[in-house]
C-alpha cells in the first residue's frame, strides 16, 4: 500500500490506531499517541457533559482518564479523528518507519 493510499484510508477512519502508529519511527509514536490520548479525553468530557455518566465514565472521573465508553460511541469518528492527527506526522518522509 502505498503512503497516499494509508493516508486516505486514515483520515477515513478505517486504520487501527496500533496500525498507524507502528508506520511511524519511534520517535513520532508517542508524539501520536499522545495526540490520540488527547482526543480520547476530549471524547470522555464531551460525553460526560451531554449525559448523565455512565457506569464505565465513572471510572475515568479523574482528568488525564479516558473512557472506552466514550471512545467506542465516537466509533469512526474517533479512528477518523487520530488517522487526521497521524496524516500530519506521517506526511513528512522523516517520520515514517
Amino acid at each position: 500500500m502505498s503512503p497516499e493510499q494509508m493516508m486516505g484510508l486514515a483520515v477515513q477512519g478505517r486504520l487501527t490506531k496500533d496500525f498507524l502508529a507502528d508506520q511511524l519511527v519511534t520517535a513520532k509514536r508517542k508524539l501520536f499517541l499522545n495526540a490520540c490520548g488527547s482526543f480520547e479525553r476530549r471524547l470522555t468530557a464531551a460525553c460526560k457533559e451531554r449525559y448523565e455518566p455512565c457506569l464505565a465514565c465513572e471510572y475515568s472521573m479523574e482528568e488525564e482518564d479516558a473512557c472506552l465508553n466514550a471512545v467506542l460511541e465516537a466509533g469512526i469518528a474517533y479512528a477518523a479523528g487520530c488517522g487526521a492527527i497521524w496524516v500530519r506526522i506521517f506526511k513528512d518522509p522523516a517520520n515514517r518507519a
